[in-house]
Formats: structure tokens, sequence, C-alpha cells
């Protein structure tokens, strides 16, 4: 299935622009396609994940 989207997948990301690093799994089959997933790219806006899981923890905690 995601072997068949290949082509297509390519092209949008070409057209999109940027730099992507995209890792597709199909969590029923386990089948998975990838792009540049060896590559090491700056990850800024996961870095509001821990933040925002800290400021939660700490309105629940009652701070």
């Amino acid at each position: 299935m995601l072997a068949d989207l290949h082509e297509e997948l390519e092209a949008l990301v070409s057209s999109a622009g940027w730099e992507w690093g995209i890792v597709l799994e199909h969590l029923g089959t386990g089948e998975r396609w990838t792009l540049r997933e060896d590559q090491r790219f700056f990850s800024a806006s996961l870095i509001k994940v821990p933040v925002m899981l800290a400021v939660f923890a700490e309105t629940y905690a009652g701070r």
C-alpha cells in the first residue's frame, strides 16, 4: 500500500520545499515508508511538547 504511493509522496515533498524527514508506518501490517530517516533535523517545534507538559503539570499541581 505505502509502496504504491512512493512516487506521489516524493513529488508532494519535493513540491513543498524545505527538507523533510518522514516515516509512515501502517500499524496493521507493519509496512513502512521512509524518506531521509537517517538524516538529523533540528526539532525546534518539538521542544514545545515537553515545555507544555511541564506547564500543565505545574498548573495541575496548583502552582
